[in-house]
């Protein structure tokens, strides 16, 4: 036993002294400089570019045995003002001296520092990453089955211990759009890489892009199998983290899943598709077709409930404006290919509070294809009533292009305009019917008020004008002309059978020529602007009485029949309400002239009636 130990012992004594002696003599007797032209020669084959490295190759011992190089630069093709398409710092590539015996190539370790890519496409369109091998097989069917054998003898006798790359940096530039995006600082770690089993990578790297301006950082890991004979590519247990950052706006996100892709069949799939960005949670599935020619991705998403304003301040978002979204969910299904996306879904929340109007129950179907969102119909409750609206928006331009149709049905409308305008000196109450035909275009509120254009129609039953008592302004009217002490109390409201009216907006200004009041006592015209813009309010209102006894009627300053003026004016929030007396003197004057002129000319036609009665009798000899 023991000399069997001693055996043992001095057999492996031999292999690692022959493996140091062949690592001496490697080191001593052979040039690792000899390969440069074959390496250089190559890559010049198989991607029409010239390879430069320049210094000297040498032997490596630590951490792992191996040629190590210095800088390698590849060119760009002719056309592109960065000359550099790749270059590298220095390169430690390690290979294993006994599998060679046996033809198999395995490598103790590939280290790569200081890794740089530039990616372009140039103004006409023309990319700097398509290759042009300078030979190509003169059979492509025999090339390609010939190709697959020799990658099936690699594939069996291939295996890298590691692949260590470290501070990389990619670069994206496209000069037609005028768009560039940075990776920076990637580091990648892949371990036991073999094409016959699957082998764990992990990745993480920072990221700048421009226009739209954003930034963060990004980790993958994944245990990947390579298929190299039929082209097919695993990614088992992915897990994508990303930092996302846009302004003060900042996004903490995951993506999981299963990604396989199949080169031969020119296709990717990404099932058991999860994703979390805060409470954001989501799960679904991803196809991509002609995946390297002409990509098109389809897939659906279904999203969990969530809290949107919890989710929206906790990524930075401005929320002042947003009291309550609650339990939003949904499902949408999309498609995108060569710039144009497609999308189709619904959305439901529970509870929405905005700008403190109150929504439940609202159910939203989405559209969005070729720049253009589409909502309709969406539903929903609100203040005891019913909404029902259409809503497209073009995003093609600089500012989206806006088109609403909605309507409210039997809304409680104090409640409404107490949250959508609050301490208004002129309130509404009662059951109304409202009705909006609008356009309008921007990219802020403000813009979005002042490009307001369309119809409207409301019809409100059985209401309260509050902030103004129409009948005591014709009570006042009357003690004016009549010169008497008012005793009538001023309620500060006017009780209504119906208002009905149609509105204009014109960039933002409603005009208002029909509006009509009925009330058991009187009716009440109105016609005006408000501008919503500068919040002011110009309308005028004339009141006519519709009840007086006889004695009235024919009493003067009596006001039956008569329009009085009842003049708004100023702050929309808190307007001027007055009678404008001098219109109304004028038009009594007006009235009481008109009935001496009537009077006269009914005494001078009784006059001339009595005498051509007379004459009549003496022609007649009575």
């Amino acid at each position: 036993m023991r000399k069997s130990i001693k055996w043992l012992g001095a057999i492996v004594s031999i292999l690692v002294l022959l493996f140091i002696l062949t690592a001496v003599c490697l080191v001593t007797f052979v040039n690792p400089n000899r390969f440069k032209p074959l390496i250089a020669g190559q890559v010049m084959k198989y991607t029409g570019r010239q390879l430069m490295i320049e210094g000297d190759l040498s032997w490596s011992l630590f951490p792992y045995f191996g040629i190590k190089t210095g800088h390698i630069l590849l060119n760009n093709p002719a056309g592109f003002d960065q000359k550099i398409f790749a270059e590298m710092q220095h390169a430690t590539i390690g290979v294993k001296l006994l599998p060679l015996l046996n033809k198999k190539i395995e490598s103790s370790g590939i280290a790569l520092d200081g890794l740089k890519i530039n990616l372009i496409k140039d103004a006409n369109g023309k990319n700097n990453w398509q290759f042009q091998p300078l030979a190509m097989a003169a059979n492509a069917t025999s090339a390609n089955r010939s190709d697959n054998r020799r990658m099936q003898q690699f594939s069996e006798g291939f295996l890298i211990a590691g692949i260590d790359v470290t501070n990389a940096e990619i670069n994206w530039t496209d000069q037609q759009k005028k768009q560039f995006m940075s990776i920076e600082k990637l580091n990648l770690t892949a371990k036991n890489i073999s094409f016959l089993s699957p082998f764990s990578v992990s990745c993480d790297f920072n990221f700048v892009n421009k226009m739209p301006a954003l930034s963060g950082h990004m980790s993958i890991t994944s245990n990947v199998s390579l298929s190299m004979s039929q082209q097919v590519f695993s990614f088992r247990d992915l897990i994508l983290k990303i930092k996302l950052q846009q302004d003060n706006k900042k996004y903490n996100g995951q993506l999981k899943g299963d990604v396989i892709a199949d080169l031969q069949q020119q296709t990717l799939q990404w099932t058991r598709f999860s994703g979390q960005f805060d409470q954001l949670n989501f799960t679904g599935k991803i196809g991509v077709a002609n995946l390297t020619t002409n990509p098109h991705t389809t897939g659906h998403f279904q999203i969990q409930p969530f809290d949107v304003r919890a989710f929206l301040q906790s990524t930075g978002q401005d929320v002042a404006n947003i009291q309550a979204l609650n339990n939003l969910s949904g499902e949408i299904d999309f498609s995108a290919a060569a710039n144009a996306v497609n999308a189709q879904g619904k959305f439901n929340l529970d509870t929405v509070e905005a700008n403190h109007v109150k929504l439940t129950h609202l159910v939203i179907p989405v559209r969005y294809q070729i720049g253009v969102l589409e909502m309709a119909p969406i539903t929903a409750n609100i203040y005891q009533g019913s909404l029902q609206s259409n809503v497209k928006m073009n995003l093609t331009g600089n500012s989206p292009q806006i088109a609403v149709q909605e309507q409210l049905s039997n809304v409680q409308l104090e409640p409404l305009l107490a949250d959508l305008a609050p301490n208004q000196k002129l309130k509404l109450k009662g059951i109304a019917n409202i009705g909006l035909q609008l356009t309008t275009s921007g990219n802020d509120p403000q813009a979005v008020v002042k490009n307001l254009n369309g119809t409207g129609q409301i019809n409100c039953k059985q209401g309260v004008l509050e902030g103004l008592d129409i009948g005591y302004l014709m009570d006042t009217a009357y003690s004016v002309l009549k010169q008497k002490a008012l005793t009538t109390q001023n309620t500060k409201q006017t009780t209504f059978d119906s208002l009905t009216g149609n509105l204009v907006f014109r960039d933002g200004v409603i005009v208002s020529d029909d509006l009509l009041l009925t009330a058991p006592r009187f009716k009440t015209n109105g016609k005006g602007t408000i501008d919503l813009v500068n919040q002011k309010i110009d309308y005028h209102l004339q009141t006519v009485l519709l009840q007086a006894t006889q004695d009235q009627k024919n009493d003067w300053g009596n006001l039956y029949g008569m329009p009085i003026p009842i003049n708004i004016a100023g702050n929309l929030k808190d307007p001027s309400i007055r009678l404008d007396t001098g219109v109304l003197v004028k038009a009594v004057a007006e009235q009481q002239i008109k009935k001496i002129e009537n009077k006269a000319q009914d005494q001078l036609k009784q006059q001339v009636q009595g005498k051509a009665q007379e004459l009549f009798q003496n022609l007649l000899g009575h």
